[in-house]
Order: C-alpha cells, then structure tokens, then sequence
C-alpha cells in the first residue's frame, strides 16, 4: 500500500488536455486551419500521417467526457482553446459555433462541481496567421496585436466563469520544437540559431500585453487569476570525485537552467533575460524596450509548471575548449547553453524516450522556483505524467507502473511543500490517451484508456475513498452508452485511474491500487479469509435460534414500513449444508445460489459510500450479487447481477462493503435504517473483539464505546467519522430526551414534526423520506446511536 500522503485542504487535483489533441471535429462547427493542421497533412511530418482530424472526438462527446472526470472525482479541468475554431481567420470574425461549444463545455462543467483552467494558446496557431503574417516571426505587431484580439474575445465570452487563465503553453517548446528541431508545427529548422529566439520574443510579448488587457479591463470585475505555464527539466550536476570538475558541472547545470527555465521565467517575473544567455548569445537574442519590459516584470499570477523528466549536466567539449558559439546558421540552441545533458543509465525509462522517472526532479524544481520567482499564488503544476508501453486493452488495464510514478512524484511535491514549496495544485497529464503531436497515436499518458480505432474509453469505477477500485472495473464506451457495459457484463478488467481526494488530508488510497485484493483462493490473505469466515460461521451458529428467539424481520419478501425498502431471503441452512464447506481445510466461498446471503435493494447516499452488502465481499469490488467469488465465477455473478438490476427496475442498487460483514448484522442495519434512514458505515466488519460477539452484544459494545465518546460540550458529527462543535445556540444532538423520542414511530413522533430548534442530526433525519436517501446527512456517530438505542 502506498504511504499515506497529505497535502494541504485547498489543493487543487485536476487534469489537463489541449485542443488539438482531443477535440476533434477539425472541419465542424466553423473552425478554420491551424498550422498543425497543415503540418500533420504534410507527408513524412508525423507518424504514418496520423492527424488530430479526429483526435479523441472530445469536440462531438464533451458531455460524456465531462460525466468521467466528475466519475473520477477531479476538481480541476485545464484544457485549452483553438484560436482557429473562435476566430478562424485568427483575426477578424468571431465563429459564433466555436464560442458556443466552449460555452456549453464550460457549463457542463461548472454543472459537474468541476473548475475551468482555460489556455488561450497551446501551439495551435491559425494557418492564416503564419501565411500573411509569418506568424511568430513577423517583425511587426500584427501577431501581438491578432492574439491580444482573440485573448479579448475570450475574457468577454467566457470571464463570467472561468477564474483561471493561462496564456501560453509551455513557449520553449513551441519555439525550440517547432523552430529549431523542426518537428513540430509550423516545422522550421533551417535557421535554429535565431528563430527559436525570435519566436520566444514575440511570444513573451503577447503574453505581457494579454495579461495586461485581463488585469485593466477584467480582473477587478471578474474576480479571475492569469498566469503563463513554462515547460522544465532539472538539470543536476554530473557526479563526480574532482572537486573542480564538480565546479564545472554546478556551472554546466546553471547555465541550462537558465536557458531552459530562465529564458521564460526571468523576463515574466524579473522583466528581462537572463545575464548569462545575454552574454553567450549577444544580437541572436532579441532585446526588451524599456516597456515591453514593465509589462513584462510581475506578469503572472502564478506559476505554472510542467514537468516531465531531469537529466544529467556537465560542460561541453567546445565550451571546455573556449568555443563560443557561433552566430551564423552554423549554429544550434542546443550549442548555445555550453552543457551536455544526459541521463544516468539506472534511471527508469518511460514509452517515451524523453520522460524519465526523476521525482526528485520535481520536487527540487518547486524548491528553486519559490526561492528564484517567488510567484505570489504560488505554482501549479499544470502537468506531470508518464506514458507506458500499453498499447492494448490488455496490456493497459493494470497500469501500475503509472501508479508507482504518480506515488514517486506526489511523495516529492509532498516533501517540496513541507521544505516550503508553495505548491497549491497539481494537474497530470492527460486525462486521456490523446493524440501526441507527431507522434500521433504511439505514445499513451492518459489516465483513461482509449481505443484509437473504435474510440472505445475504459476506466475504473471509483472506491469508497475515492481511490483505484480493485479489483474489478467497468468500461464505458463508444458511444458511453451504458448498454455496451452490459452487452460485455460490465466489460474486462480494466486501467485503473488517478482521481482526486474526496477527504480532508487523506491520500493514501487516491494515488494507489486502494485495498488489496482478497483472493479466498490463494495469496498471502487467503489464511487470514479463511480464519476469519471460520469465526465468522461458528459465531452464526451459536446465534441462529437461540432459546428460540427469532427475528421479526427480516423475512421472505419483506418491505418494511419505515425508512428502509428491501426484500430478503429467509437465512434457511442446514447442517448438512455447513459441513460441505469443508471448514477444516478450506474457507466458505460466497455464491449466488447460496441462502445464506441476502438479496437486498439499499439506499444510494451522496458518494455512494454505503457499506452494508454481502459476505466475504470487499471494497473496490464490482457491486456483486449474493456475494461475488472472486475467481472463474466473476462474470457469471456480474451477469446474474445485471439480471437482478433488470427485474427490479427503478428499485435502489446494490451496496459494496468495506470489509467481510456477518450476516446478522443485516438486522441491526434494518434496524438503524428505519429510525436512521442511512445505509451506514458502521455495519462494517466489527473490530478486534467484537468480531466475536453475536449481534446483540455487539450493539451493547457498540453503546458503550458510543457514551466514551461523549463530550462536554454540544457537538455534532462530521464526515469520515469526526467531530465539530455546534454553535453554542444549538442543543446538544445526543441529549437523551431528545434521542429518545427520536425513536417514536414516524407518524406519532414530535421530533420529525417539528419546525425548528432541532439539531442538525435530528433535522437530516426529519428531511427524510423514502426514495430521497441522497437528501440524508448522517454519519457513523448518529447510526451507532440509532442502533444502540433501538436495537437494546
């Protein structure tokens, strides 16, 4: 299990994307040409001329792709805008369609609990402006001028709602991939002595004259945040036992630090390059007006960052020999920082040749940012992520290696933030396996895997604590619709995903395989499942009919009167049964067929974290029916399952457990249900002694711990088990007169019939009435109570 990971309450935990990767749609809604597409149609530019035409067609399914992320439990989405599908031209007409999708997305997204983090510009320039006006290296304003237009356009449709903006996506890429190595759009590398420099120029630019139109016309007004992302890798000194060669390597480092992270990061907070790329590159590096420097300096409200791997730096041979670089097109960026980067051969690798798994990395990158920049809204990480060989269902559908990274990395960014890195937010990427540029579809980052030919998605279903679900997944697929999980009975197991956290400080379970798999057929927990279904069963037999006494309910068919609606089995076993388990040399394994497990319908509470359901079940498992094996028979049980789900139509779902539940406990749950009317955690698997003890003690022990709890002073129970003080106006939940003409019948009961002056406890139990259990706010402190009072 992976190490409990805390960070602080207001995190913010999200997802990234870009618009050419995902949408799609290329040709509809009124959107015009970007130089990816013209360089993605461009023969030998990408792989076997994959284009994002297509991509993952999020332009057509935004609404269904919105459903995952809030199924996944992300808080944040950052996706960014086509400038061609908003103003296709890149200057002039506004495309009414393009605003309204990204409108409707946005929506759709507010309406989910999830927050926007909208790029204006994320290389995905419009074709027209790089054929009129050379794009980013016209030497006049007109690209300024036609982005600051489109950054307007923007602020005005959609600054009502969205908060945080960001102007440019990582410009070092664009300007050193697509101007100096060629291989990204527009595809330019025939001058990469200058031009990555122009680009970054008039980049930077746009960038301060964007801000500077949000903070005077906007940002009072919308109450938002804007900042610029920057691409990194942590350059760390070359090891050695030389005291000056280790000199040289700390220098070597420095100095692509500085032309890495620097040339972006010193003109945006500090207003102006750096000193050492000034001095190494002379008139190849285009200079600030003493305005563009004003606007510059301070530009950014926050830093955001990107970060994908870290190398290795020492000199270089020509700058060991005294070489300057050349200022001809004999010359290369990559000659210019004096340092040769490479990575240590024990270092992990990735599918992707440039991503090395390096947390340290990170984490000393968050450190040095705070002390060097000092961003007054702290950073955020805007993506992290790693791609691994999966290139199938198959194959992806563990993805451990991707947890053991986010594990890596999260420790890192954790130990940044206690050393005093001010890290309010962490966004990986990608929320999908998307297209990567031209790479096309070979490479996978995605938390969610996606079938390029079909456009199939598969993910997890989320657990209890919202973390992995383990063991078995769901798939939702081309067109999301719900009948192909059940034409698959709920699909093959599937990739895992990263949600975020759905408690205050717990991480342990977000970042991680969740619980561990209870295999009853083997394993290291196999001896500990069948010590326990022995003590389990042995109990249950003392307790089956005691000196005669039976239970009221549950019985065959019953709907009780009160707040709880289920039907049950009669628990019907006789001792012939029993001794076919065979307890002596193997554990009784859950089966459908069995009587001994109930067939129950249960309410769904807010995060359907419900716990009560069958035996021997466990957390993370597909929802199984009468107590799902764990082995050849899983599809039969999820089959059987669908089938019940089928007759009983519009009738509440069926519940997981956390851990092994006994059966008796199905009448304390009836119990609490009717006065509490909550499915409630507390049914859990009892702990240490209690495990031991037939139902009725239990519910005595259970008191007794509930009244040491008791404190002297009104309080009331929070999430997860917790406790806060009322207001001192409020009386105190737990008075006994008031509890106990809680448990009056509904309809002679005064507390429900009041109106005001009650607890929050007894007013979430008077909002209650069958069918709107979701309505209900109650908690593992106020069913121990119910039990204990109405059970003894």
């Amino acid at each position: 299990m992976p190490q409990e990971i805390q960070f602080p309450d207001n995190f913010m935990w999200g997802a990234s994307t870009a618009s050419y990767q995902v949408e799609g749609g290329a040709k509809d809604g009124g959107r015009g040409d970007s130089i990816w597409d013209a360089f993605s149609h461009t023969p030998g530019k990408t792989f076997k001329g994959q284009t994002g035409d297509v991509a993952i067609d999020h332009f057509h399914r935004y609404k269904e792709d919105v459903a995952l992320m809030k199924q996944i439990g992300i808080k944040g989405y950052r996706f960014s805008m086509s400038w061609s599908r908003i103003i296709p031209a890149g200057v002039g007409e506004v495309n009414e369609e393009g605003v309204a999708f990204y409108n409707n997305l946005i929506n759709e997204l507010l309406a989910n609990g999830i927050t926007p983090y909208v790029t204006l510009y994320h290389w995905d320039l419009p074709l027209a402006l790089q054929t009129e006006f050379d794009g980013w290296l016209g030497a006049g304003s007109q690209v300024h001028d036609a982005f600051v237009a489109y950054a307007r356009v923007c602020f005005e449709r959609f600054g009502d709602r969205v908060k945080n903006w960001i102007t440019l996506n990582e410009p070092w890429v664009h300007s050193v991939m697509g101007f100096a190595l060629g291989v990204h759009a527009p595809g330019r590398r025939h001058n990469g002595h200058k031009e990555p420099y122009m680009c970054g120029h008039n980049l930077l630019i746009a960038h301060s004259q964007a801000v500077d139109l949000y903070r005077k016309e906007f940002q009072e007004l919308q109450v938002g945040q804007i900042g610029i992302t920057l691409s990194a890798d942590w350059r760390l000194p070359a090891p050695t036992d030389d005291p000056e060669e280790m000199k040289e390597n700390i220098a070597a480092a420095e100095r692509s630090i500085a032309f890495h992270l620097g040339w972006f990061a010193d003109p945006v907070y500090k207003g102006d390059y750096p000193q050492v790329m000034k001095g190494r590159l002379g008139d190849r590096l285009p200079k600030f007006t003493e305005e563009q420097k004003k606007l510059l300096k301070g530009s950014s409200d926050f830093f955001g960052l990107n970060n994908y791997s870290s190398s290795l730096a020492k000199p270089s041979e020509s700058y060991k020999a005294g070489v300057n670089p050349p200022s001809d097109s004999t010359s290369s960026f990559f000659l210019d920082d004096g340092a040769t980067a490479f990575e240590d051969p024990s270092w992990e690798p990735t599918a992707a040749k440039w991503n090395f798994v390096t947390p340290w990395g990170l984490k000393k990158l968050c450190l040095h940012i705070s002390k060097t920049y000092q961003p007054k809204n702290g950073i955020f990480i805007t993506e992290n992520g790693s791609s691994w060989p999966d290139q199938t269902k198959e194959e992806g559908i563990k993805d451990t290696k991707r947890i053991d990274f986010f594990e890596q990395y999260l420790t890192g960014v954790r130990e940044a933030i206690a050393e005093g890195a001010d890290v309010r937010g962490y966004f990986t990427w990608s929320l999908f396996d998307n297209y990567e540029w031209a790479a096309g579809f070979t490479i996978r980052f995605g938390l969610i895997w996606v079938d390029f030919d079909t456009l199939e998605l598969a993910m997890a279903t989320p657990s209890r604590d919202g973390g992995f679900s383990d063991p078995s997944f769901i798939s939702v697929g081309d067109p999301y619709a719900q009948k192909k999980a059940k034409e698959r009975g709920l699909g093959d197991d599937l990739k895992p995903f990263l949600t975020c956290p759905l408690k205050k400080g717990k991480l342990a379970a977000t970042f991680g395989p969740g619980y561990p798999k209870f295999d009853p057929l083997g394993g290291e927990y196999a001896e500990q499942y069948k010590l326990d279904a022995r003590r389990r069963l042995e109990n249950t037999k003392k307790f089956i009919k005691p000196n005669g006494f039976t239970y009221p309910s549950p019985a065959e068919n019953h709907t009780s009167s009160g707040d709880y609606y289920g039907s049950f089995n009669k628990f019907e076993r006789d001792e012939d049964d029993i001794a076919k388990a065979k307890l002596e040399n193997s554990a009784p394994r859950p089966n459908p067929k069995d009587k001994q497990f109930e067939k129950k319908n249960m309410l769904t509470n807010p995060g359907r974290r419900g716990t009560f359901g069958y035996a021997g079940t466990l957390i993370g498992g597909s929802m199984p029916a009468m107590g799902a094996d764990f082995g050849s028979e899983r599809r039969e049980t999820r089959l059987a399952e669908e089938r019940h789900k089928k007759a009983i139509g519009d009738r509440k779902p069926f519940k997981s457990t956390t851990e092994g539940v006994d059966f008796f406990d199905s009448h304390e749950h009836v119990a609490a249900s009717r006065v509490m009317g909550w499915d409630d955690q507390c049914l859990a698997k009892p702990p240490g002694a209690q495990e031991l003890m037939n139902p009725k003690e239990r519910a005595a022990a259970r008191a007794a711990t509930y009244k040491s709890w008791k404190p002297s002073h009104p309080i009331k129970s929070g999430e997860n088990g917790t406790f806060e003080k009322y207001p001192e106006r409020l009386p105190d939940p737990y008075d006994e007169a008031v509890v106990n003409r809680a448990m009056l019948p509904n309809r002679r009961n005064p507390v429900k019939l009041a109106t005001k002056d009650l607890p929050q406890a007894l007013r979430d139990r008077k909002a209650f009435k069958p069918g709107n259990g979701p309505k209900t706010k109650l908690t593992r402190g106020t069913c121990l109570m119910g039990i204990s009072k109405h059970h003894l």
